[in-house]
C-alpha cells in the first residue's frame, strides 16, 4: 500500500494533526441563551406527536418506470443447496 496524506491507509492515519476541542451541542446550547441543565436540554429536543395532524393529500405524480421482476425457483435436485434466482 502506498502512502497519503490525510487518509486512512492500513488502518493508521498520516499527516493529520490534532486541532483544538470544539463545542457540543449542549455548550452551544448555552451560548445561544438556552437555561437549564443537560437533562433539560436533552428533554427540550422532542418535540411534541404528530399523530393527527397530517396534511392535505397531494397531486399525486407521474408513474415510475417498470421495476425488476425478481423470481426465485427451487433447485431440481435438492441436494444442490442452489436457488436459481431470474432478474429482468
Amino acid at each position: 500500500m502506498g502512502s497519503s496524506n490525510n487518509h486512512l491507509i492500513g488502518g493508521s492515519i498520516s499527516g493529520v494533526r490534532k486541532g483544538p476541542r470544539g463545542y457540543s451541542a449542549y455548550e452551544l446550547a448555552l451560548q445561544v441563551g438556552f437555561i437549564g441543565t443537560m437533562e433539560q436540554w436533552l428533554l427540550s429536543l422532542k418535540g411534541a406527536s404528530g399523530i393527527g395532524t397530517t396534511g392535505k393529500q397531494g397531486i399525486p405524480g407521474p408513474p415510475g418506470e417498470r421495476g425488476l421482476v425478481i423470481s426465485a425457483t427451487e433447485p431440481s435436485n435438492p441436494t444442490e443447496g442452489l436457488l436459481w434466482i431470474d432478474i429482468s
